[in-house]
């Protein structure tokens, strides 16, 4: 993947959205720990401006699944997916549940 995709002004503004969350996903399935960190801050840096609970849910669960991905296994890391399992199940984004699941079950 690359940024340069959404970068032309004929990218509609909501795709940007969708592209980064898949990058980080992709990233994450491929264990690209620093791809992973690098779309979850263009997705932070492309919503700062008016920042979205969307948003900052796909990026707190890239971070998270990156750190455990890296082979942290701390307290921490457990209460950050666990807080992000939560928002997810609440927000019935079921698909996204599985590797936080597993990273939990792996602590």
């Amino acid at each position: 993947w690359s940024s340069d995709v959404c970068s032309s002004d004929l990218c509609v503004s909501h795709n940007y959205f969708w592209f980064y969350r898949e990058s980080i996903e992709t990233a994450l399935e491929r264990a690209q720990w620093s791809e992973a960190e690098r779309y979850c801050r263009s997705l932070e840096d492309y919503a700062s401006n008016e920042p979205l609970p969307w948003s900052d849910l796909f990026v707190a669960r890239g971070r998270a699944l990156a750190k455990h991905g890296q082979g942290e296994r701390g307290a921490d890391l457990a209460a950050e997916l666990n807080r992000v399992a939560s928002v997810l199940k609440h927000a019935e984004f079921t698909a996204h549940l599985p590797p936080v699941k597993a990273a939990l079950n792996a602590i």
